[in-house]
């Protein structure tokens, strides 16, 4: 994390993108769709990069970005854990690298999806203050599991046999 150029407006800039960053993860992961939709420019968009780097949109606008997130914790349900930004502002832009794990279970089914990787973002300043305006997730690891379910009246100290 680079740390903010010796002016108050400079720190405040900072600040600002700091606290949409830390909101990120909690309002995903709280299955605020509305919430998170909202740290992003109307024009918004969120991607995914394929296994050749190219981005695969995934969420274009507001609306979209909203869906998305109800869309993915109707299935799943985790945590994001989010390090700091490798920040760097340039008036009323700035770009950022956040490194990130999510770890979630399935609902239905038995399951678990580890990925982690990092975020290349680049963010607006306008009229709400700084936004961002578009995400790329690059991952680097990518884990699903299936579980599958057990007779638990085969393991005797489960089943209360004796």
């Amino acid at each position: 994390m680079r740390a903010p150029a010796e002016s108050p407006t400079a720190t405040s800039d900072y600040l600002d993108i700091l606290a949409v960053e830390a909101a990120y993860g909690p309002r995903w992961d709280a299955n605020d769709g509305a919430g998170w939709s909202e740290l992003f420019t109307e024009d918004g968009m969120f991607a995914v990069a394929r296994p050749d780097g190219t981005p695969e949109v995934r969420a274009r606008n507001r609306a979209e970005l909203k869906d998305r997130c109800d869309l993915f914790n109707g299935t799943y349900r985790g945590v994001h854990l989010l390090q700091h930004p490798d920040l760097t502002v340039d008036g009323d832009n700035a770009r950022a690298v956040v490194a990130f794990t999510f770890w979630g279970s399935l609902f239905k089914g038995g399951g678990t999806l580890e990925v982690g990787g990092f975020y290349k973002v680049k963010y607006a300043r306008g009229p709400e203050g700084w936004k961002i305006r578009a995400r790329l997730e690059v991952p680097t690891l990518r884990r699903t599991t299936v579980l599958t379910a057990r007779d638990i009246d085969d393991i005797d100290w489960l089943s209360g046999e004796e």
